[in-house]
């Protein structure tokens, strides 16, 4: 859910000129939403790429990656945002909470691991509210004016993990990119005698499209380990039901990920990682490029109580945001992030898992269109995954 405070009659313009759109962020009124990775607090920690990181983690970018896995367990993932926004000088701010990953876990052999997930893709919840003078039938009249996106498109995903030997594994999954979207206008009108009635308009969109993900992790000697993914699906289409309700079909999705770490020392380790992503093209109103995103980390393992370890974590990354009018530069997020987890039983093989990740971070860009300034906004993030196992 988004809390939605008054933004201005500016942003309400940006907002109209969207096609129905996206996230707890303005930057989200443009095409099908802000991007949400389907990682745990420990990848979101180093730097959020999630793939080809040494020990246990449960993102769900690369189906190898959880290969070796000996015992049975779910994980979740919860992750609240704080938002200060800032458009041509004018501030406020939105908040809200969402699950970047929710994932079911079953080792069917010591080589092979199956898994049922639920993860992030495109948040588009996002809202503004404007007030303004309009003269109807010779008197100035005050106009409220509501406009609010809710929903957002994820991922489901059945995969599978096979050690093919004890330092090399593959994993591939099948499943759909889905979701809806409900879109909500409404205008009210403060007229003293109460006679200008208000009217709404409420639309809903359903998206989907069929996609398949596969990916390796090779350790190729002691303390390394290198990890790639890619995930491609077929066209996304969006319908509804609802009578005016234009139904649109997007391009097809598209993403590349590579990552690997190094353990400098037994108890620090260091991880990088890259990713490059075409974006459902939004037809006529939005443009989008390839999309970058690089980031990276490290983590201390130093810090135990017996059979308890509480890995010490920093990470940066620097990100591309993929929709933007023609006319509009494309927005940045550049984020900082610590975090602390807490791993119950062995590090590899571990019997309960916790893990904390709070970045700061800082989106710009748009400028040039319907606001010349551009937006900046200015965010918290905090992300908590909990991983339970049994034999």
């Amino acid at each position: 859910m988004t809390s939605t405070r008054r933004i201005s009659a500016l942003a309400l313009l940006m907002a109209c000129a969207s096609a129905p759109a996206s996230a707890q962020s303005l930057f989200a009124t443009r095409g099908l939403g802000v991007p949400v990775a389907p990682v745990d607090a420990r990848g979101a920690a180093l730097g959020s790429i999630g793939v080809g990181l040494l020990g246990f983690h449960t993102s769900m970018v690369n189906p190898a990656e959880l290969a070796g896995l000996s015992r049975r367990g779910v994980s979740a993932a919860l992750q609240p945002i704080s938002t200060s926004v800032d458009v041509d000088g004018v501030e406020d701010g939105t908040s809200g909470t969402r699950f970047p990953a929710v994932s079911i876990l079953y080792p069917v052999s010591p080589r092979l691991v199956l898994s049922v997930g639920y993860g992030g893709y495109l948040d588009q919840t996002w809202g503004v509210v404007s007030q303004s003078q309009q003269v109807i039938n010779g008197e100035n009249v005050t106009v409220n004016d509501l406009l609010r996106s809710t929903g957002g498109i994820a991922q489901m995903r059945v995969s599978a993990s096979y050690a093919l030997s004890p330092t090399f594994a593959v994993g591939g999954a099948a499943g759909l990119l889905a979701g809806n979207v409900d879109r909500l206008a409404v205008r009210t009108f403060a007229d003293s005698a109460n006679s200008i009635q208000f009217f709404e308009e409420r639309r809903r969109w359903r998206y989907s499209t069929p996609i398949g993900v596969a990916g390796f992790r090779w350790d190729p000697a002691s303390g390394i380990r290198i990890g790639a993914s890619i995930m491609a699906g077929g066209e996304l289409a969006a319908r509804s039901d609802d009578q005016g309700a234009e139904e649109r079909d997007y391009g097809s999705p598209l993403e590349m990920h590579a990552g690997a770490s190094l353990r400098i020392s037994p108890l620090l380790m260091a991880t990088a990682g890259g990713s490059m992503a075409r974006m459902p093209v939004t037809e006529g109103t939005t443009v989008t490029s390839d999309v970058l995103r690089v980031g990276g980390g490290l983590e201390y393992q130093g810090l135990r109580s017996g059979l308890r370890t509480y890995p010490v974590r920093l990470g940066m990354r620097w990100s591309q945001l993929p929709y933007h009018m023609d006319d509009e530069a494309q927005p940045t997020e550049l984020g900082f992030s610590g975090g602390l987890g807490f791993r119950l039983g062995d590090p590899m093989d571990p019997a309960a898992v916790a893990d904390f990740s709070l970045e700061r971070a800082s989106r710009s860009g748009l400028a040039g269109g319907a606001v010349s300034g551009g937006v900046d906004e200015r965010l918290w993030r905090f992300t908590f995954s909990l991983s339970l196992f049994a034999r």
